[in-house]
């Protein structure tokens, strides 16, 4: 078990690294939640992937949610989970911080979508609880597939994507 202290959410710099040791390296990642004086979030710049089974992505402080928020550079998914099962990802929040992103304006569509999306999820037997996924550029904010098993529970989806009106006429968002 870690609460990753080499990653800073009071901070802009990006966390993904430190997160992404603690992730590899432990089997229960328990994060600073956002009510805490001077809270930016955990700032996502490349895609943190879960490649271990059994892993816990949560908070320290349960109820408290913990968020995560995509970088300008960010160029993927905040999230990627593939080849684990039986894991928990819950008391997130995922800001896919749409309107400050490079890739903001580039079309979604049916073989590129997946890159913008703020969480893809595989796996069998795993748990979302409690999660949050909004402002994806893209028109989702989870994405699963190649699953089977799993429960997404009390979990919220919303503002995510954009109409091509709001998008100077860019379709697929």
């Amino acid at each position: 078990m870690t609460t990753c202290d080499a990653a800073n959410p009071f901070d802009t710099l990006p966390d993904d690294a430190a997160l992404q040791q603690c992730l590899d390296n432990y089997d229960w990642v328990l994060l600073k939640p956002d009510y805490l004086p001077g809270y930016v979030g955990y700032i996502i710049s490349n895609t943190l992937k879960v490649k271990r089974s059994h892993t816990l992505l949560t908070t320290a402080e349960n109820p408290r949610k913990v968020t995560l928020v995509a970088g300008p550079e960010l160029g993927g998914p905040m999230l990627h989970v593939s080849g684990a099962d039986n894991y928990e990802i819950s008391f997130l929040r995922f800001d896919g911080n749409r309107d400050d992103r490079k890739v903001r304006d580039k079309a979604c569509n049916l073989t590129r979508a997946r890159d913008y999306v703020n969480v893809e999820l595989s796996g069998v037997g795993f748990q979302v609880r409690y999660a949050e996924s909004y402002h994806a550029v893209c028109g989702s904010g989870m994405v699963v597939g190649g699953a089977s098993g799993f429960v997404i529970v009390n979990s919220l989806f919303w503002d995510n994507g954009r109409q091509p009106e709001e998008a100077n006429g860019i379709t697929g968002l």
